[in-house]
């Protein structure tokens, strides 16, 4: 993850990136996502939803539709763009263009 404890703040990409490698790392409920990204509740809600309307995550539901408890999982399409996320940074940080 690339949240740190310094008082920079994050770009909404480095918030999207955290989203998503919290789901990878198996946190899948949305308080335990919220914990391990140190986002609000608002930024990351809107962040999950952007999410799942883009295909990145799945957002299933146990029980009733309107009031059952969700859960977000990473899709197949998720997982790659977390995969070419961490390679293009591997690849500059060897470069030492930014880093």
């Amino acid at each position: 993850m690339t949240n740190s404890f310094s008082s920079k703040k994050r770009s909404r990409l480095d918030q999207v990136i955290d989203v998503l490698a919290a789901i990878e790392s198996g946190e899948y409920k949305p308080t335990r996502i919220m914990y391990k990204t140190t986002l609000s509740w608002n930024p990351l809600a809107s962040i999950l939803q952007k999410l799942v309307s883009a295909g990145f995550v799945e957002r299933r539901v146990k029980g009733n539709a309107e009031h059952g408890k969700p859960t977000y999982y990473l899709t197949a399409k998720g997982k790659e763009f977390l995969r070419s996320y961490y390679a293009w940074v591997s690849k500059i940080k060897e470069s030492k263009l930014i880093f």
